[in-house]
């Protein structure tokens, strides 16, 4: 009887759909009895059979059964294993809706009855929450289309984990073969916040990212024997070390910049000095000016360091680039008060921006169409086996992000594209 009565309210009455109490009873209401049971399968299935950056074809071809079972227009394969779907409701603002889903290459351990059955690939990122989220505010969006008006595009996107989803998609006509946005969001379930709480940044969120190769060149010989040879382990060591001031001593304090080295290989054997050492890292930045002083930087350090050991020229290469991820300031104000009337206000966190990036970055177009990208916390109360995103125990507590993620999207559409009053 609550039920009847809080749906007749919903339709007979003029109220502010961002700003009522009955409104959320009643999307609440409408996801428990309509989409819960569905959307909750699927994230068990999605979790069960992860698939890898660019190989996600039994994923992409679930969404796009999904999204057509919804009466919404598929187009598969856009962008190698890109699924983009167009629902019309009348004429109004047009809202994308961003999803990745791939997984990585990581063996899971989190001991879930629903855990990866794919040896050595797992969703240990919750990209299999993002979907199958989208399948659920996709429904409810639907079942609420006489309070909303425009054009609603689900971007359903490959290979975020390796940075190249998104410019696929976009390379294929992406901004010319569909509605062009007013607005473009994003989510993500983090580990680092308990399942409840949305976090979200104004401005530059997330920060740009380039993947360092260099190799560095030496002239091989016995070890017993280095005064014959050119060692390029000593030389890689010290490029390694003395890298580090470029951060120090080389950038404005205040400006965010982060430079590691994560891999380092050369050799054989003891007692062999080899022919040459690739290392790799990666460079995190915020401003395009320092981003281009540490690349420039980095080059001219490695050039010196092999000149005055009589290397050869090392060979310095940036890949997997992507821009920082910037949160347009006016769309991610009108989107706090959804954050907070959705987890209530002291569940929303603003926070600093952070060093990882994002290919997300790539919709605003150089800050051409205003994006935004927040967090749902998905972590437990008890912490003592879980482990956080890109953790092989990773395992967010769905039940309570999937609800969160549905309500947070349908409220958002609801508000940036509102029915005329009438």
């Amino acid at each position: 009887m609550k039920s009847f009565i809080l749906i007749i309210l919903f339709f007979t009455t003029q109220i502010s759909l961002g700003a009522s109490k009955e409104v959320k009873n009643y999307i609440e209401n409408l996801y428990e009895k309509k989409s819960k049971e569905k959307v909750e399968n699927l994230y068990r299935y999605f979790h069960s059979h992860p698939e890898l950056s660019g190989k996600e074809v039994k994923t992409a071809a679930r969404m796009a059964k999904e999204l057509k079972a919804l009466g919404i227009k598929v187009t598969e394969n856009f962008g190698r294993t890109g699924v983009v779907g167009i629902y019309k409701n009348g004429e109004g603002p047009t809202v994308w809706l961003r999803a990745d889903m791939d997984a990585l290459p990581i063996q899971e351990e989190s001991g879930k009855p629903y855990a990866s059955k794919n040896k050595g690939v797992m969703h240990a990122c919750g990209h299999d929450t993002h979907i199958s989220a989208m399948i659920g505010y996709a429904e409810t969006l639907i079942a609420l289309k006489d309070q909303w008006k425009g054009t609603l595009v689900f971007v359903v996107q490959p290979a975020e984990e390796i940075g190249s989803g998104a410019a696929w998609m976009i390379e294929e006509g992406l901004y010319k073969k569909f509605p062009k946005p007013d607005y473009v969001l994003g989510l993500h379930v983090t580990g680092k916040h308990d399942s409840g709480k949305i976090s979200f940044t104004k401005g530059y969120a997330l920060a740009a990212v380039d993947s360092i190769d260099i190799e560095i060149k030496g002239l091989g010989g016995h070890g017993a024997a280095p005064s014959v040879s050119i060692d390029p382990i000593v030389l890689a060591s010290k490029l390694v070390v003395n890298s580090q001031t470029l951060v120090s001593r080389n950038v404005d304090p205040r400006d965010p910049v982060v430079l590691t080295f994560g891999s380092f290989h050369g050799g054989t054997k003891h007692n062999i000095i080899p022919d040459k050492v690739h290392i790799q890292g990666t460079l995190r930045t915020y401003s395009e000016k320092v981003r281009e002083k540490m690349k420039t930087g980095l080059v001219r350090m490695a050039n010196a360091l092999a000149q005055a050991e009589g290397a050869p020229k090392p060979v310095v290469r940036y890949s997997e680039s992507l821009p920082a991820t910037f949160n347009n300031i006016k769309l991610t104000n009108e989107m706090i008060p959804v954050y907070q009337e959705v987890v209530g206000k002291e569940n929303v966190i603003e926070e600093k921006g952070i060093m990882g990036a994002e290919d997300f970055a790539l919709y605003s177009r150089n800050k051409k169409y205003p994006t935004t990208f927040f967090f749902i916390g998905g972590a437990p109360e008890d912490k003592s086996n879980f482990g956080s995103n890109h953790n092989s125990k990773f395992a967010p507590e769905y039940k309570k992000v999937l609800p969160v993620a549905v309500e947070t999207m349908t409220r958002a559409v609801l508000k940036l594209a509102p029915k005329e009053t009438q």
